[in-house]
């Protein structure tokens, strides 16, 4: 199983859910890649937002090298499923793929059973919002991992 989450510059939310899901997928035994791109390529090369590795890493989950990359067409074809953090990302990313694979395209916490389905962007708020994004991202990997 490949897995690309989505979100809008690949710094905040994105990221968060690839370390989550994936930390959380290798502490149940189970193989699964997990990468993530933004739906624009501002921040292309730049490493995750400080506030969101912080957050990330007093819960034990690590960003490793990571650095913000945009969605490529060549990521239709190759991941099974790729998640969006919210709508916007979800209609950008339905605007871009190509019809064959729109089947991929779903929304991150789509089906969590949670107060919401979309990932709000913490990016111009407090700390709280990054620790919300992470609270909401563990409920939802933990969602998709009960599914595979």
């Amino acid at each position: 199983m490949k897995i690309l989450v989505v979100c809008m510059g690949n710094i905040c939310r994105s990221p968060t859910a690839e370390a989550v899901l994936r930390t959380r997928a290798e502490n149940k035994g189970l193989l699964i890649e997990v990468e993530s791109a933004g739906t624009i390529d501002y921040h292309h090369g730049e490493k995750p937002d400080s506030r969101s590795a912080a957050a990330a890493k007093s819960r034990g989950y690590s960003f490793g090298r990571k650095k913000a990359r945009g969605v490529t067409q060549e990521d239709f074809y190759y991941f099974d499923q790729i998640l969006a953090a919210d709508k916007q990302n979800l209609a950008d990313l339905q605007g871009i793929c190509p019809s064959e694979y729109q089947y991929k395209l779903a929304l991150f916490l789509q089906g969590a059973g949670l107060e919401t389905e979309e990932i709000p962007d913490p990016y111009y708020g407090g700390e709280q919002g990054f620790e919300h994004v992470l609270d909401l991202i563990e409920s939802g990997s933990d969602k998709i991992l009960a599914q595979l």
